[in-house]
């Protein structure tokens, strides 16, 4: 036991001695900013070292072994810093891609659905849209991020699409509160947090929906199961000469068809309601939880 506790003081004693001397590389390519062109260098000098420690463990001797651990935490530190600063860089940078991708925006639109994975786009009604142009800078503003994050596997919701000349500029939808998935992008772009709590805010005050992270949106949709509840209800106006059927008759006919009727989660229910030129729209409303 005595010799499993000596080897693992020597091994972090060589990690200690290796950082030590990746300090000095890495002060070195910051004061020539080979790290600013370069930003992993940091970071990998210092896995080097550990693994070089781990390879190599040393007694602990001499007066300078607390002065090496010393210096080994200075890197340390440095390091995290680092990733700090090159973390909210990362986040400036998408900053500026974003506003760029928007800035010539005329309108604005959250939509009640999510990203192209299942969505119709043209097919779901709008919850709330901008046309104001002090209104889309003051809306645009709010989407701050803090880098990017591995996609989830979700459609996201509400969508947010910025328009421009009648046109889709920008098709996205807003993930679990936390994310914004800009169709054509491959990854999530990583909301800060103060950007989360204001468009959280601001879409229970204009939309009535919550994207938070401790609960569900008030209309949380699988859209399949929506797309198969209004097709079954424009086929029932088809062979009912226009009329239009309740919910109870949509779930009929899916019954005497021998199929099973689509169920809302979390004790929602769905809706059925028709725009004005006849086209039938299906929700699943759920009850909203702080």
């Amino acid at each position: 036991m005595k010799e499993n506790k000596t080897t693992a003081k020597q091994r972090l004693y060589g990690i200690a001695r290796y950082l030590c001397a990746g300090l000095f590389i890495n002060v070195a390519c910051l004061c020539f900013q080979v790290s600013f062109y370069f930003p992993a260098v940091p970071v990998i000098v210092a896995l080097v070292a550990v693994v070089l420690g781990l390879m190599s463990p040393r007694r602990p001797a001499g007066r300078f072994q607390t002065l090496v651990c010393f210096f080994a935490l200075v890197h340390l530190a440095i390091v995290g810093l680092w990733l700090h600063f090159i973390l909210g860089y990362f986040g400036i940078m998408m900053n500026a891609r974003f506003a760029a991708m928007v800035k010539d925006a005329d309108r604005i639109v959250i939509r009640d659905g999510g990203g192209l994975c299942h969505s119709k786009l043209d097919m779901e009604p709008s919850l709330y849209e901008i046309t104001n142009k002090t209104e889309i800078a003051e809306f645009n503003s709010m989407f701050q991020f803090s880098g990017t994050s591995l996609p989830c596997m979700c459609c996201g919701y509400p969508g947010v699409d910025w328009w421009r000349d009648g046109k889709r500029i920008v098709v996205s939808a807003l993930h679990h509160g936390r994310a914004l998935r800009v169709e054509g992008k491959g990854y999530n772009w990583r909301l800060a947090t103060s950007s989360r709590q204001h468009i959280d805010k601001w879409l229970k005050e204009h939309c009535g929906v919550s994207c938070s992270n401790g609960g569900f949106p008030m209309y949380r949709q699988c859209a399949c199961e929506r797309y198969e509840l209004q097709a079954e209800a424009q086929k029932f106006m088809q062979t009912h000469d226009g009329r239009r059927p309740t919910m109870g008759d949509v779930c009929m006919e899916i019954r005497n068809a021998g199929k099973s009727v689509p169920s809302c989660p979390v004790g929602g229910k769905y809706s059925l309601t028709f725009t004005e030129d006849g086209t039938a729209h299906v929700s699943c409303s759920i009850p909203f939880h702080e």
